[in-house]
């Protein structure tokens, strides 16, 4: 019979697994503000420990704020998409942050102020998702195959950045679509881009965001049923109907209403609907 040797770890195994041992010991224990300083090597200022906030995330974001990740994720956003700070627009982000986590994730977004009440205009906002890993990388989990990738992890999440162009059949966007809003209706034809966060499916349980835009043609008798609690108005922010597959270019003839973040425009002669939803 021959003897069974043990294989012994060796010293780059073990000191790979005390050094995760510490790093784990450090961002779940009761002062996290260790953790941040040993990885950031550096000291901050005025934060209290975790504790102390009332929120969690009051405590994560007076540490990114010190470490400047609102507006590293507003120039990624930038550089990657092309924002610009135009007059009266004006950038701002939002930060969460798990406690075992090796990132920040934040959304990113730009809004107009409204002249008449001097506060932000929900028509005109843009937002983008965006996380800072601990290393400095940069990466936008909605776009493209890195969204397919985390449908993959995560089955359950509705989280989605989704165009309805390269759809087919008028039954699977109306199967799509509904996923995503509360309403059913008719159409006759239909297309959309649909940006939704999934906040249960994030590092921290969070209420979710989206932002829905669609155009659809529908039948006559439910025109009414799209703007049933919304109120007239004359200036409406369009600018989103670019990211709409085949959206008209020509508005006239559209009569439009809304309220808070919903916009719809109707034309009654061609029975389209242009409908805008965001919550932030």
């Amino acid at each position: 019979m021959k003897a069974v040797m043990k294989q012994e770890p060796s010293i780059k195994s073990l000191t790979i697994g005390v050094v995760a041992a510490m790093v784990a010991a450090l961002s779940t224990s009761a002062n996290e503000i260790a953790f941040f300083e040993q990885a950031y090597g550096r000291k901050f200022e005025g934060v209290k420990p975790k504790e102390e906030y009332s929120d969690p995330d009051k405590f994560y974001t007076a540490i990114a704020a010190q470490l400047g990740i609102p507006k590293k994720a507003a120039d990624a956003v930038a550089e990657k998409f092309g924002w610009k700070l135009e007059p009266g627009k004006n950038p701002a982000a939002i930060v969460r942050r798990g406690p075992n986590s090796d990132r920040w994730e934040v959304m990113v977004f730009r809004f107009s102020f409204d002249k008449k009440t001097g506060k932000p205009d929900p028509a005109s906002m843009e937002n983008k998702f965006v996380t800072i890993r601990d290393d400095g990388k940069v990466e936008f989990p909605l776009e493209g195959k890195k969204n397919a990738q985390r449908k993959k992890t995560d089955p359950n999440s509705k989280t989605t950045d989704t165009s309805s162009r390269g759809m087919k059949t008028l039954a699977k966007k109306k199967a799509f679509l509904e996923r995503y809003v509360k309403f059913r209706r008719r159409y006759k034809a239909l297309d959309f881009h649909i940006t939704y966060h999934d906040g249960g499916g994030g590092l921290l349980p969070s209420p979710s965001e989206w932002h829905i835009r669609l155009r659809a043609v529908v039948p006559a008798e439910e025109l009414d049923l799209w703007i049933g609690g919304l109120k007239a108005t004359k200036s409406p922010k369009t600018g989103w109907l670019a990211d709409v597959p085949g959206a008209p270019t020509d508005l006239n003839g559209f009569a439009w209403f809304a309220k808070g973040g919903r916009t719809v425009g109707i034309n009654r002669m061609t029975h389209t609907v242009l409908f805008r939803d965001l919550a932030l």
